[in-house]
C-alpha cells in the first residue's frame, strides 16, 4: 500500500507443494498508474525481508468484498490457490 500508483491491497498465503505457502498479492492499481507487477516487486524488495516479498502479484480491477463491504479473504484464498496449482 505504499507505492503512489495502488489503490487497494490483499496479501495471502496459497499452498505451493514443495515451496510450503506461496505469498500472493491483489492490487488493484489507481486509474491511470500504469503499475505492474514487476516495478510491485522491486518496490517490495526496498522495504521488506526477502521473505515478505509476494510470490505473486496479481493486478485486479478490483477485489471481492462481502455483503457488508469487508474484504473477501476467503475468496481471494481460493483464488491463490487455484493460480498456484496452475488452473486459473
Amino acid at each position: 500500500m505504499q507505492h503512489p500508483g495502488i489503490a487497494q491491497a490483499a496479501v495471502v498465503g496459497a499452498a505451493a507443494g514443495e515451496m510450503g505457502e506461496a505469498i500472493v498479492a491483489f492490487v488493484v492499481a489507481k486509474p491511470g498508474s500504469g503499475v505492474g507487477g514487476d516495478e510491485l516487486r522491486t518496490h517490495c524488495r526496498a522495504l521488506a525481508s526477502s521473505y515478505k516479498v509476494p510470490d505473486r502479484i496479481e493486478l485486479r480491477p478490483a477485489l471481492p468484498v462481502t455483503e457488508t463491504g469487508k474484504l473477501f479473504r476467503g475468496a481471494l484464498r481460493d483464488e491463490a490457490e487455484r493460480i498456484m496449482q496452475g488452473t486459473s
